[in-house]
């Protein structure tokens, strides 16, 4: 994207099958709201974190990577020069716009929202927050470069808006992770 936050409405480049599946899966959610009047609504997710992280993905979230690497006493890997941007939100955050969404009186029609927080941070930042070494390495070829979420449809139809900021959060996620490390 070239235009930030990122609106529900932007213009969608895929660089994965991954993100084209999410695509599909939105389409038939309108699909079957048009179709058979259900309503629907999808929530579109950016980078959710917290306890019970995915750490041993190749493809997780990057706190889940860096906790992995920082247990093992070995430097966080930083692909490219760890200036991207993630618009990072709490699990709690998460399913409290699940909650809304689901009790929701507005019949949906498809919709789709973001939800996910309004301000993006580094992966220096992130770094910086987990703690130790840093090793950068080249970028990979079809990384994302930058997200931030625009959260405006979110406040307006579900009166939702994230609570838990980065650092918070991220001191969450370790005291859960080194408390159930095996």
């Amino acid at each position: 994207q070239k235009d930030f936050p990122i609106k529900e409405t932007a213009a969608l480049n895929f660089k994965s099958p991954y993100a084209l599946h999410k695509l599909i899966g939105e389409q038939y959610a309108k699909m079957f709201t048009e179709l058979y009047r259900l309503p629907v609504i999808c929530l579109r997710y950016f980078n959710v974190y917290g306890p019970r992280i995915d750490i041993g993905s190749d493809y997780g979230l990057v706190i889940g990577k860096f906790l992995k690497l920082h247990s093992q006493r070995l430097p966080l890997t930083v692909f490219g020069d760890g200036n991207q941007t993630r618009s990072f939100c709490y699990i709690d955050d998460v399913v409290e716009a699940n909650i809304k969404a689901s009790e929701s009186d507005m019949l949906f029609g498809g919709e789709t929202i973001n939800i996910g927080h309004e301000k993006s941070f580094s992966i220096n930042n992130l770094a910086e927050l987990i703690g130790g070494q840093v090793e950068y390495l080249p970028e990979r070829l079809g990384d994302i470069l930058y997200t931030q979420a625009d959260i405006s449809l979110a406040k307006k139809l579900l009166n939702w808006e994230p609570k838990v900021n980065l650092k918070d959060g991220v001191e969450k996620t370790k005291q859960w992770f080194y408390g159930n490390a095996k």
